[in-house]
């Protein structure tokens, strides 16, 4: 079980490796905010939290913050392993369910299957956590 001050660490971290603290990132792919969702995740989390699409804004931080650590809890409940929740943000929830049925329900089953842009981001989370005193 992971208890509030532990998701607080996690979600600076995500925010660090993402958008290095800027509110206002736009990545090349079109990932938005602090916690870089793409239009279709936010506007889905939004709408599963029970708000109008229209109110979705990826560059309010509030807002931003709650989407993203939402999807995050829902991929650590999906999957049951913060690394393969990181690994899902970062390449997709498809993805990295498929590469579990395929290979293995373990972070390390599906490691070497992954994109190396989806490894390195695992690592830089997992590294910003240490710093914390996080230890996965």
């Amino acid at each position: 079980m992971i208890d509030a001050a532990m998701w607080g660490k996690i979600i600076s971290a995500v925010i660090k490796v993402e958008s290095g603290g800027n509110a206002g990132a736009v990545s090349p792919a079109g990932a938005k905010g602090l916690m870089q969702l793409m239009d279709a995740t936010g506007k889905e989390v939004l709408r599963d939290l029970g708000f109008e699409e229209e109110e979705y804004n990826p560059f309010n931080e509030k807002q931003n913050i709650l989407l993203g650590s939402t999807y995050l809890k829902k991929l650590y409940g999906m999957f049951g392993d913060l690394r393969l929740a990181f690994a899902a943000y970062n390449a997709g929830m498809g993805r990295v369910s498929r590469l579990c049925m395929a290979h293995g329900d373990y972070y390390n089953d599906i490691r070497d299957h992954l994109p190396a842009e989806t490894k390195n981001y695992v690592e830089k989370i997992q590294s910003e956590l240490h710093q914390m005193g996080v230890f996965l």
